[in-house]
């Protein structure tokens, strides 16, 4: 895990160990599979509200886990989502309910369904027909969007949790912009305009990387969660009937390990930043469905490059030193993003883009 000094009492718990400047992740080996059932009592403790699979005003504006039709499918992530969420909610993003919820204490909407922004008229999204959500990135803490038109970094908010608070290592945000998110042993559903966590199930170990792949990769229908070890594995995160079950798809080839991050958009490919050879980190291209490394593209030049997104032709990578840089994807080559405007002394620990970036 990516530590923060200031944390070390429940870093302490976690069992993780921590040092002065963020780094690897130190975990244990994931298993080849996964299976937390307790994951519906979890989140059900957690939120006001019950499953509703197949339902989209289950988890208000959009359909979730890149179900295109909106339909019976997206029982793998709409439920958990659900459960995540208030269900007594309204479809908006902009006020909670003055009430709150009798079990977690929080107002009614604190965790309001995410919205992909691209309303169809009555409350209701359109199914979009070109690119999909933002960038962001991320500190251990805090939430930052990149507005592209004038290249600066916006703060979102802190993230706040309703159970089981920590750092975020990573997020990933799927094709109708719902964002995911991942402590050092926990998963989370996030609100992407407030930067509100709702705690989804608790995971065997702590992931580096977080993205979601393009439906036809790991799932033929659906798109899938995958989180990188910090052994560099490369495993499937699925949200099903109220339990989390994680299964192992590969991962890349010794000694090669993820330094932070990654991204898979729809008509790109699917890429990482890794390192084990070399004096730098490395941008490798990735076969989604077994994490097997396709090639290796080349060396940045630069170390830490925890975050990882694309957008509009460019690869964006952030760096612990709270540099960013934008890499090569033919040579993997690092330069620094001078017209990004940024705030100063952040450590980033990572970043996210929908797999529709590229629209389609």
């Amino acid at each position: 895990m990516r530590c923060d000094p200031w944390r070390l009492a429940w870093l302490a718990l976690a069992a993780f160990a921590c040092s002065a400047e963020p780094s690897q992740p130190g975990t244990l080996p994931v298993p080849d599979s996964y299976s937390d059932s307790a994951m519906g009592d979890a989140a059900t403790d957690a939120v006001d509200g019950g499953t509703s699979q197949g339902d989209s005003d289950s988890v208000g504006d959009g359909s979730a886990s890149g179900d295109a039709d909106g339909g019976a499918s997206t029982d793998v992530a709409a439920e958990t989502i659900s459960d995540a969420v208030d269900d007594t909610a309204a479809n908006s993003d902009t006020a909670p309910d003055a009430g709150a919820d009798a079990e977690t204490g929080f107002p009614d909407g604190f965790l309001d369904p995410p919205d992909t922004g691209n309303d169809g008229g009555a409350g209701v999204d359109a199914t979009p027909s070109g690119p999909v959500g933002e960038l962001y990135a991320h500190t251990g803490t805090e939430l930052y969007r990149l507005d592209l038109a004038d290249a600066k970094l916006t703060l979102v908010g802190a993230f706040q949790f309703n159970k089981e608070a920590n750092d975020i290592n990573d997020i990933a945000i799927d094709r109708d912009g719902n964002m995911f998110a991942v402590g050092p042993s926990a998963l989370y559903a996030c609100d992407r305009h407030t930067a509100k966590c709702g705690y989804l199930a608790k995971l065997p170990v702590s992931y580096n990387g977080l993205t979601f792949v393009p439906e036809g990769t790991v799932s033929a229908t659906t798109e899938a969660l995958v989180g990188m070890g910090a052994d560099g594995s490369w495993n499937h995160i699925e949200l099903k009937a109220g339990q989390v079950t994680i299964k192992k798809l590969g991962a890349f080839a010794s000694p090669w390990v993820p330094s932070g991050d990654g991204f898979s958009v729809f008509g790109i490919g699917t890429f990482a930043t890794i390192k084990g050879k070399g004096a730098s980190d490395a941008l490798a291209e990735v076969d989604p469905t077994t994490g097997k490394l396709v090639k290796v593209v080349g060396e940045t030049g630069q170390k830490g490059l925890f975050g990882l997104a694309w957008w509009s032709g460019q690869v964006y990578a952030f760096a612990k030193t709270g540099e960013i840089y934008t890499l090569n994807i033919q040579t993997g080559k690092a330069t620094l993003a001078t017209s990004v405007v940024a705030p100063k002394g952040k450590v980033w620990y990572g970043a996210g883009v929908s797999t529709r970036a590229n629209g389609g």
